[in-house]
Formats: C-alpha cells, sequence, structure tokens
C-alpha cells in the first residue's frame, strides 16, 4: 500500500476523478443555460387575454386551468400563478394559471319524475338548483312530482342548467273530489 506506485495511481485516479466532476459540472452549467433564468410576471387578477398575451410576449408558455366560479370575482379573472410571480425560471417554462370560469358549472336535472315530492327535493337541492315555485295539480300520483319546469318550459331528467337556477316543479294534489 505504500509503494511509490500505488500512490502515484491511487492520485493519478484522484485527479482523474475531479477532473470528471468538474467537466460535468462545467458541461451542465452549458447545457441547462445556468443563469439565463427569466421572472414570472405578475398577472394575478388580471384578465386571462392580457396574461395569455404577456406570457407569449415574455416567452414563457402557459396551461390555463379553472377552478369553480366564485362570484366574488370576474369571469375569466386570474385567480393564482403558479410559480408565483417574481419567482424565476429557464424560457420555455410551462406557468400554470388558475382562472375562474365564465360561470357555474351546468348541473344535469335528475330523475325525479314520479318519486315523491320530500325525496325530490332532496335530490334537486344536492344538485345544486333551486326550487321556485310549487304548483299543485290534480293528478291520482298525490305527493309525486308530476313535471319540471324552468322558465315556463318542460325540461326532462338530464338536461343540463346553470347551477343555482330556479326551477319550478308540479306536484300532484290527489284526486279530485266530487268526480
Amino acid at each position: 500500500l505504500f509503494n511509490w506506485r500505488v500512490l502515484l495511481n491511487l492520485i493519478a485516479a484522484i485527479g482523474v476523478f475531479i477532473g470528471l466532476v468538474w467537466l460535468t459540472f462545467r458541461w451542465l452549467e452549458y447545457h441547462t443555460n445556468h443563469g439565463q433564468e427569466i421572472p414570472v410576471p405578475n398577472i394575478v387578477n388580471k384578465s386571462v387575454y392580457d396574461a395569455v398575451k404577456i406570457l407569449e410576449d415574455t416567452g414563457l408558455d402557459y396551461e390555463v386551468d379553472s377552478a369553480t366560479y366564485n362570484p366574488k370575482y370576474r369571469p375569466l379573472q386570474v385567480l393564482k400563478v403558479w410559480p408565483y410571480p417574481g419567482s424565476r425560471v429557464k424560457d420555455g417554462r410551462a406557468i400554470q394559471i388558475m382562472v375562474n370560469p365564465k360561470g357555474w358549472a351546468p348541473v344535469a336535472i335528475p330523475d325525479v319524475i314520479n318519486k315523491y315530492s320530500g325525496l325530490a327535493f332532496q335530490r334537486i337541492d344536492q344538485v345544486g338548483l333551486k326550487v321556485g315555485d310549487t304548483i299543485f295539480e290534480p293528478s291520482i300520483q298525490k305527493d309525486a312530482v308530476l313535471r319540471i319546469l324552468f322558465k315556463g318550459n318542460v325540461i326532462k331528467p338530464g338536461s343540463l342548467l346553470p347551477r343555482f337556477s330556479v326551477i319550478d316543479v308540479v306536484i300532484g294534489s290527489g284526486p279530485m273530489r266530487n268526480i
């Protein structure tokens, strides 16, 4: 182990290892464009169209995603950006933009025709619709939902309406007396 040839080979191996590590780091700096970063612009609270134009001018890619609709914010307003504004990223990096959608997501009318009205009101409330008028109509089906109306028109189960829309429900009041 203490022979001069062994020590010379050991020093040469350590020198080659250090040289390879140094060359690897120099190559990585060149290959990854080290030091060539772009600050993420502050596009929060701007329109999505303005935000996209700013990001394209800066040379950054983007991915637009929408959150659940919040009426406190304007439609198509940028709510969040990731990475955060002011962060430094490489050219071509995809910036994720969270946007307030144009309106409530549409929901499907549940199939409550010929069902008990108490159950129907629960199912309608669960999907996010509101019951406006309750209209009673003579029918042999007492307390059963006969039709669902939206703005005076009959709608079928499965039809899509904006969330929190107000619908009217026609309920059977039982058979008429004195028939």
